[in-house]
């Protein structure tokens, strides 16, 4: 350590040095911004955030291609059972091909980027973070666009020679991928949450309200972490959705010749 130091400027407006070992002393806890106190009006919408937001893409979907976007006669359908309302199904197809792609972007995350080299003005490879409220500086892998690129490279190549899979794959199993996603991301919270209430990567960049709820919704870390590399925020919010951003609508441009009329793909039954 050369003895070097930063300046932080705290939210109380006192300076506190920094030694540029990355590691300070503890400022005053959960210093990040939300609620300490939740009352019932935060707590609703945690709640409508929790269990309602998540079935809205799957239940408009399931209107717009059974029920030729009536809202009314699928609500109408659920009601009376008649014709029987037949919920998604999932096929293994679509499990084995969710987990695949998040292998390829977990793989993806951490190869070094060399596109900083190339390109002038991007700015990636190993970078440093903001300062957390626990004084600490955590370093990240930019490598999103060599990621993104990578991916496509794949793609057309499946698409013109490789033939691994259909070019309409998220088109056959949208339904499929949206349950999945559902259930992924409610066993991830629940495992962020445990982690940040019993095993935190620091301690001091925890933040709790009390109510469990809310909690689970905004997060207890500031920076969920595995280990010095392995970053929740920038993996999740970052890699397989926004990598996959494009291929969906290329896999949207490319849908077999099936009758609009049909339930099949709305009901889970695998295309491949």
């Amino acid at each position: 350590m050369n003895g070097q130091v930063q300046q932080r400027v705290l939210t109380n407006g006192n300076a506190e040095k920094h030694l540029n070992n990355n590691v300070t002393k503890p400022s005053v806890r959960g210093q990040w911004g939300r609620a300490w106190n939740v009352d019932y009006k935060t707590l609703l919408g945690a709640m409508f955030v929790l269990f309602v937001c998540p079935l809205m893409p799957l239940l408009m979907h399931t209107a717009c291609g059974s029920y030729e976007c009536s809202i009314s006669s699928m609500v109408l359908d659920v009601w009376t059972h008649t014709p029987p309302f037949v919920l998604p199904s999932v096929s293994m197809y679509a499990v084995k091909a969710y987990f695949v792609w998040m292998g390829l972007q977990l793989l993806l995350s951490v190869l070094p980027d060399i596109f900083h080299h190339l390109v002038p003005r991007y700015t990636g490879g190993m970078q440093s973070g903001a300062v957390t409220p626990s004084g600490r500086i955590n370093h990240y892998n930019i490598n999103g666009l060599q990621a993104w690129l990578i991916c496509h490279v794949i793609w057309f190549l499946n698409v013109h020679w490789l033939k691994l899979f259909k070019p309409s794959i998220v088109f056959d199993h949208v339904t499929e991928f949206m349950i999945i996603a559902n259930i992924a991301g409610y066993s991830l919270a629940t495992f962020v949450y445990i982690k940040g209430r019993c095993f935190p990567t620091h301690e001091n960049d925890c933040k709790s309200s009390g109510n469990i709820l809310y909690d689970y919704l905004m997060g207890v870390e500031f920076n969920p972490r595995i280990g010095d590399w392995f970053d929740f925020k920038l993996f999740f919010n970052g890699r397989p959705g926004i990598v996959a951003w494009t291929i969906i609508n290329l896999s949207f441009r490319r849908p077999p010749t099936r009758d609009p009329r049909s339930r099949d793909r709305l009901h889970g039954s695998p295309q491949h």
